[in-house]
């Protein structure tokens, strides 16, 4: 039970029903946590005469018509004050908690205990499904793909430490009766110049791949250079450290009569129509802005309809109870018409989760840089990753909300020094490793020796990691891992420059040791998360 569950508990023992919010302030002097609570008992607007209120417990509480510092000045009273050193109450009725010493010292044992278990949950029964990058098999995967890329693969990461079965997908549009396949077949012919660089970076080192391709019919042509293509993609996510559950071929969907299946059912259900040609959906019942098309004139399903179908099996065929898909920018405009579109099929709209990434701009010494080239050749994902280094890359693509514009700096991901925030984090982790190797226990560590600001600031923030892990995986808002694990490695910097480890006290040196243990357990643990390594050396 994180330190910040206690005090939930403990106010929940003073107000029942009241669900308040407790944050960790930004200025040490407003405590270690502070709560809300006040403010939301004097709504409640307690009565001192009958007992209990709607909301919460005995009178006297909150008095009819107390303002919330009156009210928090009376709470602070019913607070078991177990774990704290003093409360205090602030501005117009916020109430700060100060911890005790010891309630520090045994957070610190309790991580040294559990070490990489610390921050772990209990398995839940909710499955989980990741969607990510689903890149078009139609050339390397690109820049664009980068942030959805590392965004999935640390959020599966934190899904799996908090305790849900989650499994990762890549979804492969390679369905030969899409238009993009049947082009890739043209353009194995000279017939298409849409994909130019195919024949320098699939066919050129392959004659004999490219003659058998040749004499295939268009869409059976374009299909398999697809599956070619798409290898080549796999190779890449594996160099990069990116592991897939499920690669799902669109294909399957044609081939096990699944889109036919779902057409189907909207129209069992009496919910499509036939107009100018195509079949459409009366998603405008469902809280859509308009109906939308299903099967073109053509008699080809829309990207709608095998959508539809795709996410059918994940919630039906394979049972989950939640779906996150991590999309482009070129998708906001289509998740209200899929949401409206899984609930006539009977599928809560809720378990459905998009997360919307927003466009990258790459700089370097203050310019942007065209990260793309003429006819056909461009940057790759790859190549970002191998001029910047895997670590560098993925911090800074997750240090970022997925829902705001991002500058990716190029010339700071290569830095090697302190500006570098990889690297600042990355040192202290190997600094540590360094000052373990050194510094030898004589035995075991007294943790009332570490009483110094520096010393307790360090381990609140180690206690700060299991209620990291849980909000991220109630929000799935990955950019606060990587804030934190920088803040972590700030709080022991800030220590180590104050204050020596390795000295002639050898039950300060070994209570000091024990705390840098301590502290390179949770970094390890949240630069894992992040898939960012954790260096011994630098």
């Amino acid at each position: 039970m994180s330190l910040r569950t206690r005090i939930q508990k403990t106010l929940k023992d003073a107000a029942p029903n009241i669900d308040a919010v407790i944050e960790v302030p930004q200025r040490p002097e407003h405590g270690d946590y502070a709560t809300n609570i006040a403010f939301l008992l004097a709504r409640q607007n307690f009565s001192a005469e009958g007992g209990s209120a709607p909301g919460g417990s005995a009178g006297g509480l909150a008095k009819k018509g107390a303002s919330s510092k009156q009210t928090a000045e009376e709470l602070i009273k019913n607070i078991d004050a177990e774990l704290f050193e003093r409360l205090d109450v602030a501005g117009s009725g916020f109430i700060n908690f100060f911890l005790k010493k010891e309630i520090l010292h045994n957070e610190l044992a309790d991580i040294l205990s559990k070490k990489e278990s610390y921050g772990k949950s209990a398995a839940k029964k909710e499955r989980m499904n990741v969607e990510f990058i689903s890149a078009n098999p139609t050339g390397p995967i690109t820049l664009g793909n980068g942030r959805g890329a590392f965004l999935g693969d640390a959020l599966v990461r934190v899904l799996r430490y908090a305790g849900f079965a989650v499994e990762s997908d890549f979804y492969v549009n390679d369905a030969k009766a899409g238009g993009q396949v049947q082009s890739l077949g043209r353009a194995i012919r000279g017939e298409d110049d849409s994909y130019p660089y195919i024949e320098t970076l699939y066919l050129k080192d392959n004659p004999d791949v490219k003659e058998t391709l040749e004499k295939l019919p268009v869409e059976e042509a374009g299909y398999q250079l697809a599956q070619i293509i798409h290898k080549k993609n796999e190779e890449t996510l594996k160099k990069i450290g990116i592991h897939i559950d499920t690669f799902f071929h669109e294909q399957d969907l044609y081939n096990d009569k699944k889109i036919e299946k779902i057409e189907n059912l909207f129209s069992e259900k009496k919910l499509t129509y036939q107009k100018e040609g195509a079949v459409w959906l009366t998603t405008s019942k469902y809280g859509d802005d308009k109906d939308k098309v299903l099967i073109r004139s053509t008699g080809a399903p829309t990207y709608l309809l095998t959508d539809l179908a795709y996410h059918w099996d994940k919630f039906i065929r394979r049972k989950f109870d939640v779906v996150i898909n991590i999309l482009g920018a070129d998708h906001h405009g289509t998740v209200q018409s899929f949401r409206a579109a899984l609930t006539a099929l009977e599928i809560e709209k809720d378990s459905f989760v998009p997360i919307i990434t927003q466009t990258v701009r790459f700089m370097e010494h203050g310019k942007e840089r065209k990260m793309s080239k003429r006819k056909g050749e461009f940057v790759t994902f790859e190549d970002l990753v191998g001029e910047v280094g895997t670590d560098a890359t993925r911090y800074f693509f997750l240090e970022k909300s997925p829902d705001t514009h991002m500058d990716f700096d190029i010339a700071l991901a290569r830095e090697q020094s302190s500006k570098n925030p990889v690297y600042y984090i990355q040192y202290a982790h190997a600094r540590m490793s360094s000052i373990l190797r050194e510094a030898q226990s004589p035995g075991d560590a007294d943790y009332a020796l570490l009483s110094e600001k520096e010393e307790l600031a360090l381990i609140k923030k180690m206690a700060q990691f299991p209620d990291i892990i849980e909000d991220t995986a109630n929000d799935y808002q990955v950019h606060r891992i990587p804030r934190y694990a920088y803040e972590l490695a700030h709080a022991f910097h800030d220590f180590y420059e104050k204050h020596r480890v390795i000295q002639e006290n050898k039950k300060l040196l070994t209570a000091r040791r024990a705390l840098i243990e301590a502290t390179q357990v949770v970094l390890q643990q949240t630069l894992n998360i992040l898939g960012v390594t954790s260096p011994e050396k630098m």
